[in-house]
């Protein structure tokens, strides 16, 4: 006869937490924690019936990293936030570039639509973003008529957006 174990609350909690953090499937989880899948379901089908989710997916957060954000809004700004400093570095790295200026507005070009993309989608998560899309598309257009009109001061123009752009990164963790 089997002999039936008994587990701590403490412990059945941190197992459904590595099941959320390391997005495991109970299969999974099963083998990498050495738990029969019976009991792992039962843990589970109770824990949802509570309202503690065990998928990912159930949360309120995307990822664990984001575990302590309940907030889309929070949310929101962390990823933006995070996104600005990825578009500095390319900024950073497209001035000290020895390309032609051809393939700089190039990526340019590049980088406005990686910022128009990842603008539209978080405003969908949070419509207060809508104010930064409006002056995405000013430096948009900003961009445009640098390009037609001043060509030979393009490298200066991006040489000026690098601060900006951070001073804009600390503007919006002042909020």
């Amino acid at each position: 006869m089997a002999v039936m174990k008994r587990y701590t609350a403490d412990f059945q909690e941190s197992v459904r937490l590595a099941v959320l953090q390391e997005n495991l499937s109970l299969p999974a989880a099963s083998e990498k924690l050495g738990l029969s899948l019976t009991t792992l379901r039962t843990w589970r089908n109770r824990d949802e019936a509570q309202g503690k989710p065990w998928s990912a997916a159930l949360t309120a957060s995307p990822s664990p990293r984001f575990s302590i954000i309940k907030d889309r809004d929070a949310l929101s700004e962390t990823l933006l936030q995070d996104y600005f400093l990825v578009h500095l570095e390319a900024l950073d790295s497209l001035k000290l570039s020895q390309e032609d200026p051809i393939k700089k507005v190039d990526a340019l070009s590049k980088l406005s639509q990686a910022l128009d993309r990842t603008l539209s989608s978080l405003e969908k998560v949070s419509p207060d973003l809508s104010r930064l899309a409006i002056a995405k598309q000013f430096l948009e257009r900003q961009i445009q008529f640098v390009e037609k009109h001043f060509p030979h001061h393009l490298p200066c123009f991006v040489e000026v957006l690098e601060p900006f752009g951070n001073h804009l990164s600390e503007h919006m963790t002042e909020r």
